[in-house]
């Protein structure tokens, strides 16, 4: 799991491993509060959907374009968390 920062600032060089078997994020140490490399498994939902979005703005640097104007979806990443009993931790 990630941040939400991470999450909506999120580039597609991160995303280069969506076709493999077992599909992976890399996020570098630069944007990691540890300061090193953090690697997340995507779930198939998670690929598909970044998929879709690719070929929404194929020509984007980042997953999601208008990240800056995107608050609520770290308010609804949050609030999932929070329903999953994670408040807190």
């Amino acid at each position: 799991m990630v941040r939400t920062q991470e999450t909506r600032f999120a580039k597609w060089t991160e995303c280069d491993q969506l076709y493999p078997n077992e599909p992976l994020s890399r996020l570098s140490p630069e944007r990691m509060k540890m300061s090193r490399e953090h690697l997340v498994p995507l779930r198939r939902q998670a690929v598909q959907f970044l998929k879709r979005l690719k070929k929404l703005w194929p020509d984007s640097y980042t997953c999601f374009p208008q990240a800056r104007a995107m608050a609520s979806l770290a308010k609804t990443h949050l609030c999932a968390l929070y329903r999953m009993g994670c408040h807190g931790r």
